[in-house]
Formats: structure tokens, C-alpha cells, sequence
């Protein structure tokens, strides 16, 4: 099935939606309060994928089940794990990264590559090893649900997860998840955090309309975004670590200079965008999800009213891209971009082949110097000529 959609830049846009996941209806039955999609995840080397399934399942399948293009193998099986709570976070964890520091895992896991963290409605964060789908390690200090998990990009060796109960909480994987620090934000709803991927930052969103960015050397606020008019349900950097893009129930999705905390771009599910008194209230555009692409030059979001969208950063007007999906409440690219998972509400899953235009070669040599750049800013930089330093700060936006 694909749908023809027309891009804004002139060129023909089609998304082709290549695979639907679906739960395993004699163990779902009837759609229920329990069968959701809360979240889904691809593995860091882009060989598998995992989804919570609803009624406590997660299903993790090879991405060579998943899609006809060629791909790494791996050498994991299918599995579905009864995780025995409601699950509504999840992650994968490279092993691999973590054998240098500490042999733990290695020893007690029977798949050596990577693991599957779960965040549970029961405040419990779980480590499942992939092969036996056992429990190798189990995190308790979350009073409410574990709304979200994010895991610091390179070594893996930190943790960060997010709740209901209004806290922040940081574990070091190494220590066999030793809690290391734990943060109230605002005493209201936790719904997301995120590192960057260069490791300086992690962003937290909530309930309290605001998006907290926090130093990761003493985990003290830079920080204290404020745009806006509801609660911010998602939150995700750019691969160059210079943009943070959040989504809210207002209908919007913000994308934020982290160099300055200034707001850059704005893109609206709802058009004309609602005034103050409806963003803040029901609008049937409720933003569930987003996720930047690999590319860094895309934005693929989610809402209430029955569409995903990818937004190129270039045109703020309208979307690239758009088609119905029903229901949905998560989104997240493959590592390598060519695959677009969305969740649904019904516990099925649509695998995706987003096909956006290549960026300029201007576009892409910001990236490339900013991910190599010490600092987010280069406003100081005596290397760079002065025509270009707005530019690679973004500030043409």
C-alpha cells in the first residue's frame, strides 16, 4: 500500500507503509484499556525491533522479518515476553558498551548484544536478557507509571527515567542500577526525557507546559523552556545535538535552539492554530509523540486526530508528508532513517518507508561540522568565516 502525497518542495512524496504489525489476537481478544502501543524502539544496530504489544506482551521481532530490504542480520529470534505489568516504556541497552566498565551482564545474559529495558504502569523499570526472556534486573524507587526511559548515547552506562510520580531518577547500569540521582521537577506529571546525543544534555517534559533542560556534568537546570499551552507529552534532539524538538496537546510541535533556549520553529497539527483558551483545553489534536530523523532534517510527529505528519525544518507551512493512521500514540525512526514505526492504540504497529527528499549540501555540512564542534554555539569560532556563523547557529530561522 502507498500513499501519494505531494511535497512542498516540488518533488512527489510517497509513504509506503510495508509491513502491519498485529498482536496476537488469541491472547488479546477484544481491544481493551490494555492493548495499547505505548511505546516502540529499533535496537542501536538497526537489526531489530520491539513493541509493547498490550495486556503486559512485548513482541521483539529481527528487522529482517519486518521489511524486504536488505538489512543487517541478527541472531535474534522472535520473542514475545510476558512482562507481567502493563508496559509503557521501553529501550534497548548495548551489552557491549557496558562490558568494558562491568562483566555483569555479560555473565547472566544469554543474547551478548544488547538487552530490552521496560518501564511498567507498577512504577517498576525491568532488564530482560533476549533469549530466555528472563528478568536480569529489576528497578524499584518509581511510585506511579514509568512514563518514559532514555539512556546516555555512546556508552549506555547511565540511565534516565521519567514517571507520574513527578520524578526524575538516574541510574548507573554499571553499578548493576545503582540510583544515582533523583530530581522533582515540579511536583506535576513526568511524560518524557531525552539525552542528547552528544551526552551534555537531557531534556524533561511534563504536565506543567514547560521543558526542563538539564546539564548532565551536575544535573542542574540550564534551561526552563516556555512556549507551550498544555502538557508536553514528547521531546527529542537533533542528531547534532543543536535542536530540541516538543510536542504538546496545544497541537504544536516547537523546535528549540539548545545553544541559546530560544524557541526557532513552530509547526501546527491544527490550522489556523488555536487560540490560548482551546490549545490549553480539548482539541482533538492532542500531540502524542515525535521523533527526529536520522537525518536531522525532519520532524515525524502523531495526534488525536487521526494523522502522523514529517515536517521538514525548512517549511514551517505545511507537512512533506501526511496519511491517516488511526488511534496512534507513538513514532520512532530507524537508526538509518529508512524505516518509520507508528503504535497504535489497538496494539498494532505500521512499519513505514519514509521517503524524504536529500537535504542540501549545505544543510548537511551544518550537520556534520556541529556534531564535531566541542560546543552547540560557534558564535566564537575563529576558523569559521562570519557569513556563516548565523547559518550554522540556526539563527536564519
Amino acid at each position: 500500500m502507498a500513499i501519494n502525497l505531494k511535497a512542498n518542495t516540488g518533488c512527489e512524496k510517497s509513504v509506503k507503509v510495508l509491513k502491519q504489525l498485529v498482536p496476537n489476537k488469541s491472547i488479546h481478544g477484544s481491544p481493551s484499556s490494555d492493548s495499547e502501543t505505548w511505546k516502540c524502539a529499533f535496537s542501536p544496530d538497526d537489526t531489530c525491533f520491539a513493541w509493547s504489544a498490550g495486556h503486559r506482551l512485548v513482541t521483539i521481532l529481527p528487522c529482517s522479518d519486518i521489511t524486504a530490504k536488505p538489512c543487517r542480520k541478527s541472531r535474534l529470534v522472535p520473542i514475545t515476553i510476558d512482562c507481567g505489568d502493563l508496559v509503557r516504556s521501553l529501550k534497548f541497552c548495548s551489552i557491549k558498551q557496558l562490558d568494558s566498565t562491568k562483566n555483569f551482564w555479560s555473565r547472566f545474559a544469554q543474547f551478548k548484544d544488547f538487552f530490552l529495558i521496560t518501564g511498567h504502569g507498577t512504577g517498576r523499570i525491568r532488564v530482560w536478557d533476549l533469549i530466555a526472556g528472563k528478568i536480569l534486573l529489576e528497578l524499584v524507587a518509581h511510585k506511579d507509571i514509568v512514563t518514559d526511559i532514555s539512556l546516555l548515547p555512546c556508552s549506555n552506562q547511565i540511565m534516565a527515567s521519567t514517571s507520574n510520580d513527578g520524578f526524575l531518577k538516574i541510574w548507573n547500569l554499571t553499578e548493576e542500577g545503582n540510583l544515582i540521582e533523583t530530581l522533582k521537577i515540579d511536583g506535576k506529571p513526568l511524560t518524557s526525557c531525552c539525552w542528547s546525543p552528544n551526552g551534555k544534555f537531557l531534556a524533561v517534559t511534563g504536565a506543567s507546559k514547560l521543558v526542563h533542560v538539564y546539564d548532565t556534568t551536575e544535573f542542574k537546570v540550564v534551561y526552563v523552556l516556555a512556549g507551550h499551552q498544555h502538557n508536553v507529552s514528547s521531546c527529542d534532539f537533533s542528531p547534532d545535538s543543536s535542536l530540541l524538538a516538543t510536542g504538546s496537546w496545544d497541537a504544536r510541535v516547537i523546535v528549540w535552539n539548545v545553544a541559546t533556549g530560544n524557541k526557532l520553529k513552530e509547526f501546527f497539527h491544527l490550522q489556523p492554530p488555536p487560540r490560548s483558551i482551546y490549545a490549553a483545553g480539548e482539541n482533538g489534536h492532542f500531540i502524542r509523540h515525535l521523533s527526529f530523523s536520522p537525518d536531522g532534517g525532519h520532524i515525524a510527529s502523531v495526534a488525536d486526530d487521526g494523522f502522523f505528519r514529517i515536517w521538514d525544518l525548512d517549511n514551517i507551512e505545511n507537512p512533506e508528508a501526511i496519511s491517516p493512521i488511526d488511534q496512534a500514540l507513538c513514532c520512532s525512526y530507524s537508526p538509518s532513517g529508512s524505516l518509520l514505526a507508528i503504535g497504535t492504540r489497538l496494539g498494532t504497529v505500521s512499519i513505514m518507508e519514509p521517503r524524504a527528499c536529500v537535504k542540501s549540501l549545505l544543510f548537511l555540512c551544518r550537520s556534520s561540522l556541529k556534531k564535531t564542534q566541542e560546543s552547540t554555539d560557534v558564535t566564537n569560532s575563529t576558523i569559521i568565516p562570519n557569513t556563516l556563523v548565523e547559518y550554522l547557529n540556526y539563527k536564519e530561522c
